[in-house]
């Protein structure tokens, strides 16, 4: 008996027998391609069919075929190997290969078969697992009511019951950081309409010197008799009496995304839309419907887009430092913002003063004084933490400018 290996190097060195052009061994007939059938060649067709599952299932457990009797009796009893995960897959499509599709079906038309067949014409003919479906629920549907056709899945092996069933997954949620939250699910996720919960009721005021929006209406979430509803000085000089939005489910929002038409790409002349601007018209926050909602179930799912709260960490945990450590053109308590909190009439403190013909922009609350930022940055030099835990903070901290490297 050679080894797989060294029939590899006879095959490498001496090639296949040339004298072996009629491949008995592999599957062809002993008649001559010249001879014309005989009748009992098409009756033994069905036969052959029969038998080449078998084989099909003992060549892909070949350790098992050679003791395939004695291991199926022993199955039956349920002895020795109802632990053996091998031999619970070989009994279970060895029985497949002999379970007829439905009851009085030609002998050859076994659920193994049908399915090995159904999936060689799925690879052929280039199918989508959509299409698959569709057509194996036709088909299942113009069988017999008893017919063993599966649907389309993945065969697995249950380990606690010992069976082989049809798995079949899900898509249960998204998680993404914000931009593709926007992107996945259809809504607006920046300017007016940018939060995803609030959508039209977003409370938003656009900054004159800023440029950018301001979002003031997140005290409404918060309990009824929250301390923080009266305090008018810390916030916008309101008390805030709103309540939450309403949350819309899967159904409402397909509602309102039905009939959206999205150009793809990029035109010639065609000015952008801005979602924030009144004057293009657009008074939705959604500007597409999400190819998710092709998915039968997604619209009944409670939750459907969930935030990488690595990245919002990461995020805010960026512009926190850089605001308090007061990094020159990336710390957001800016001239612009002290210029913005006087057009709105708020936190009087804060709006720049002028002093001897000087523009002084005062110190917020938050800000370090120069002894607190050397004291911050050292101890972050030094922070020692457990291998792989973090990058070494050595590396990204400057004692000199007293700054935190992105």
């Amino acid at each position: 008996m050679f080894t797989l290996g060294e029939i590899h190097e006879h095959l490498l060195i001496n090639g296949i027998d040339k004298s072996y052009t009629h491949w008995i061994f592999h599957g062809e007939s002993l008649a001559k391609s010249n001879e014309k059938p005989s009748s009992s060649t098409f009756d033994d067709q069905s036969d052959d069919e029969y038998l080449r599952m078998e084989e099909l299932v003992n060549d892909a457990f070949r350790n098992i075929g050679e003791h395939a009797d004695t291991l199926m009796d022993d199955l039956r009893r349920n002895e020795n190997c109802h632990e053996d995960l091998d031999a619970e897959r070989y009994k279970a499509l060895f029985d497949d290969a002999r379970q007829s599709l439905y009851p009085s079906c030609p002998r050859e038309l076994t659920k193994l078969s049908v399915t090995v067949e159904l999936y060689s014409l799925k690879a052929r003919n280039g199918w989508s697992d959509n299409s698959f479906n569709d057509l194996l629920q036709l088909v299942k549907k113009l069988l017999s009511v008893e017919n063993t056709l599966p649907l389309n899945g993945v065969t697995t092996y249950d380990s606690h019951l010992k069976t082989i069933f049809n798995l079949k997954a899900i898509l249960m949620w998204g998680i993404h950081d914000f931009p593709a939250y926007g992107s996945l699910s259809g809504c607006v996720t920046h300017a007016q309409y940018a939060c995803p919960v609030c959508a039209e009721g977003t409370i938003a005021e656009r900054l004159k010197s800023g440029k950018k929006y301001s979002y003031q209406g997140h005290r409404r979430f918060l309990p009824i008799n929250h301390v923080f509803r009266t305090q008018k000085a810390a916030f916008n000089n309101k008390v805030e009496e709103g309540r939450p939005s309403h949350r819309l489910s899967g159904s409402e929002v397909e509602a309102k995304v039905i009939g959206i038409q999205m150009d793809i790409g990029k035109s010639k002349g065609k000015k952008r839309k801005s979602y924030g601007d009144d004057s293009t018209g657009n008074i939705t926050a959604w500007y597409k419907r999400s190819i998710l909602f092709d998915l039968p179930y997604w619209k009944e799912l409670p939750v459907r887009h969930n935030l990488d709260v690595m990245h919002v960490i990461k995020n805010v945990g960026d512009h926190l430092l850089l605001t308090i450590l007061e990094v020159k053109d990336k710390a957001k308590d800016d001239i612009s913002a002290c210029e913005d909190l006087k057009k709105m009439n708020i936190m009087k403190d804060l709006w720049l003063k002028e002093a001897d013909g000087k523009t002084i922009k005062p110190k917020a609350p938050f800000t370090l004084s120069r002894k607190e930022k050397e004291l911050f940055c050292q101890t972050l030099h030094d922070l020692k933490v457990p291998t792989r835990h973090s990058s070494r903070f050595k590396h990204l901290v400057n004692l000199q400018t007293l700054e935190i490297k992105d």
